[in-house]
């Protein structure tokens, strides 16, 4: 057997076992006793914080969900929760891992050039971290189009003289996933105990929507000094019409620029694959030079950042 092939497989089977003994070890003595005591403390109400530290926290869940926490678990754990995938943090990081591990091996076994192995290492960290980065998003843009829809509902309602709790359940009932599951969990919350504050703190935490954290900021305001609930949802469900049909009209007009960027970055690759298969020899010249290679990569990569960001606006 090869012996490249034996080593790499032997890193991966003891990256596998402490890794799997790591999460372990965190799951078993640091994060479900943390969970416990955050759980009792909020059930009790006997917090750290003072009231003014609870009006900050106010103003904290209205910023910017681009605004990362300082520890990376908790970061990366609301990426996954806001995606909506039924996974935990360690089962991500391990499939990560293997998944690294075997696009790396199968790299250098086809090409025979250590280089590949590299950048199979670390296309295979990324590749499960960016389809959660993509379920993400397509979350949060279902939840944002059904948003305006719900909270005329719950407008209505409490019009009607309903209770915003009760409102949340009408939503829930009424509306198609994934809006409705997240109210419908919000609402059980409070069935079983938790209080107001904190089921409403962790919708917004779970979703990661601007209007929704707006939403939780007026809905905790409303509780604690009063005021019209009602045409604050109205004129939130308007804004986010707007905001919806000004990104409509800017993913319209960039369409053929993004088609462009699209079919430029995606033809190299594709020229690429097809003369190697097609004639070997000559595409072996480039992958002779792999600092070559990688520097066409990282320029392509820089390419399509800048072009992703140019047309993306703050609104």
């Amino acid at each position: 057997m090869n012996p490249i092939l034996v080593a790499l497989l032997t890193f991966a089977a003891t990256a596998m076992f402490v890794g799997t003994a790591l999460s372990v070890f965190y799951e078993m003595l640091v994060r479900y006793p943390a969970s416990v005591r955050q759980r009792l403390r909020e059930a009790t109400g006997k917090t750290k914080s003072s009231p003014a530290t609870a009006l900050l926290n106010l103003k904290q869940l209205a910023q910017s969900a681009s605004e990362a926490p300082s520890q990376w678990p908790y970061w990366t754990s609301d990426l996954i929760q806001q995606s909506g995938l039924s996974i935990e943090l360690k089962t991500v990081i391990l499939i990560s891992m293997g998944l690294a591990v075997v696009i790396a091996v199968a790299a250098v076994v086809g090409t025979h050039t250590w280089w590949t192995g590299v950048v199979g290492l670390l296309g295979g960290l990324v590749l499960p971290w960016a389809y959660v980065l993509l379920k993400r998003h397509l979350r949060i843009r279902q939840l944002t189009r059904q948003l305006p829809d719900a909270l005329d509902v719950m407008c209505r309602a409490v019009r009607a003289g309903q209770t915003v709790p009760a409102s949340f359940q009408m939503v829930a009932d009424d509306f198609a996933p994934p809006i409705s599951d997240e109210f419908r969990h919000c609402y059980e919350q409070q069935n079983l105990g938790l209080s107001y504050d904190a089921s409403l703190r962790s919708l917004a935490q779970r979703t990661g929507i601007m209007e929704l954290r707006i939403l939780v900021v007026a809905l905790l305001v409303q509780c604690r000094s009063g005021g019209s609930l009602i045409d604050l949802m109205q004129n939130l469900a308007t804004t986010v019409r707007k905001r919806l049909i000004l990104q409509q009209k800017v993913k319209s007009l960039t369409g053929e620029g993004r088609l462009q960027a699209i079919v430029l970055i995606a033809l190299p690759f594709l020229v690429f694959l097809a003369i190697y298969f097609l004639n070997r020899e000559y595409a072996q010249v480039l992958l002779d030079h792999p600092r070559l290679l990688m520097g066409c990569v990282f320029a392509q990569t820089v390419g399509a950042l800048v072009i992703h960001r140019l047309i993306q606006i703050d609104y």
